[in-house]
This record gives C-alpha cells, structure tokens and sequence, in this order.
C-alpha cells in the first residue's frame, strides 16, 4: 500500500474524493468476516483538474459485483440553480489609491448606526460600493497582464532603452502581485509556509475548496436527509433565521458605542 502511495506522490495524483458509499469493494461475506474498504478510487493532476474544473465521483451500488461501479459526472454545476456570488474583500484593493475614500465615503451616506441591524446594513453597503468601484475603476488583472507582457516583448525585440524595459518590469511584478493577491484570499494557504509562489498553486488550492467545502446534503431535526437546492436553501434559511433573530432583551448599545 505504501508503493502505491509513493506512485500518486511522485507522479502529483490526487484524490477526486467521492459521494455514496464509503466502499468500493465488499468482500459479501457475513458477520466478522464481512470486509468493506475503499479499494478503487479516480485520481488526476493538477493539469487535467485545471482543464476539468467541474466533476464529482459517486460510488455506485452493484448487487452482483463485490467491486462498486464508479461514476465521474462532468459539469455538474449546470444542474444547479444559479446564486448569487457572495461578496467579499480583495486584499489587491489596498493598491488603489482611491480605496480609503470610497470606503468612508460609502460608510457616512449608509445613514445612522443606532443598531446591529443598522451596521449590518452599512457594511453591506460599503462591500456593495466597493464591488461597484473595483469594477468600474480598477483594472482587469489578467487581461493588463497579458498586454504588459506582449508590450515586453516587443520591447526586448526592438533593443528598447533599459530605462523603458526596467517600467514595464516593474509593472508586471505589480501585476503578478496583485493576482496573487486574489488567489491568495481564495485558497487559504500561508505562502510563507508553503514556500510557493506560483500562482497556479493558490489557483489548485482555491479549486480545491470550492469543491470541499460544497454542501450537497443536508440532515433535518427529524434525520431526514435532503439533497435539491430548494430544501437546503429552505433548511438554511430557517436555520439562520432562528439563530439570528433579534434579542430584544439584549442591550446593543454596548456594542454600537465601540464602533
């Protein structure tokens, strides 16, 4: 087993994971001498997983077969009903000279802040600008990217002037910072850590993430188990409804004079 994981170690395979079963392989035999493991399982590269970024491995039933079948499923995202991207902050903004401004402009115009409820609504104002501002102001990393490095190019050809070849350098550098940056946020890996600084490694990561932490059940009070997108958004909903309703009996002023 050890030879099998230095295989997927030294050729970079990892794991798809799986839905359904927990096994792959059922011996059928009875009582202590029944044996189910998980035996079979799908692996790729990162090459073929940034190709195929959406897939999902399920364990199928075999009432024959003491192996279970196993099933990988392309573009399952297209099944599912379309929601709204949350919105959050992108570290990249705290290039922009214009950032602090926004934000104080879009916090005073939110109104008064008697409240929880009323500072809740300012934040989400404030994050709304801010996507409003990025973009219409900010520019498309990838797509300056790809022009600074074309205009270097023709740079290098045409024997240009260090002074010019050394400006658009340092743009670059600034525009690798930045994607970095946004990829950063996504996969949640300390680089100084890893010691990588290759963005395509945040860029695995962030794959990674979305697929783990993608909720595709859930288990009601009764141990009811719902998989559609309207019961768990129904669940939720409730959920965090009853967790988050106002308690009238608490004094938010406490919290609202330290802000």
């Amino acid at each position: 087993m050890q030879e099998f994981r230095d295989v997927l170690h030294n050729y970079q395979l990892f794991d798809f994971g799986f839905k359904g079963l927990s096994h792959t392989y059922d011996n059928k035999r009875e009582g202590r001498n029944n044996v189910k493991v998980r035996l079979d399982r799908a692996v790729a590269d990162d090459n073929w997983r940034n190709f195929f970024t959406d897939y999902q491995v399920t364990h199928l039933i075999s009432p024959c077969s003491d192996h279970c079948p196993i099933l990988l499923k392309f573009d399952t995202e297209s099944q599912s009903q379309h929601k709204t991207k949350c919105l959050r902050y992108e570290i990249f903004w705290e290039r922009e000279a214009a950032l602090q401004e926004v934000i104080n402009s879009a916090w005073e115009d939110s109104g008064g802040k008697q409240n929880l409820g009323d500072i809740k609504k300012a934040l989400g104002k404030v994050m709304r600008a801010l996507h409003s501002w990025s973009k219409a102001k900010c520019i498309n990393v990838g797509r300056e990217l790809d022009k600074a490095r074309k205009k270097l190019s023709d740079l290098l050809v045409a024997n240009t002037d260090h002074v010019a070849i050394r400006q658009e350098t340092d743009n670059i550098d600034e525009l690798l910072y930045r994607k970095e940056m946004l990829w950063l946020r996504r996969s949640r890996v300390n680089w100084l850590k890893k010691g990588d600084c290759n963005t395509n490694f945040f860029h695995s990561r962030a794959v990674w993430r979305a697929k783990k932490n993608k909720i595709s059940k859930l288990r009601d009070a009764g141990c009811t188990v719902h998989s559609t997108a309207s019961e768990m958004e129904q669940m939720a909903t409730e959920y965090f409804q009853s967790i988050c309703t106002a308690n009238l009996s608490l004094d938010q002023s406490r919290v609202t004079r330290l802000l």
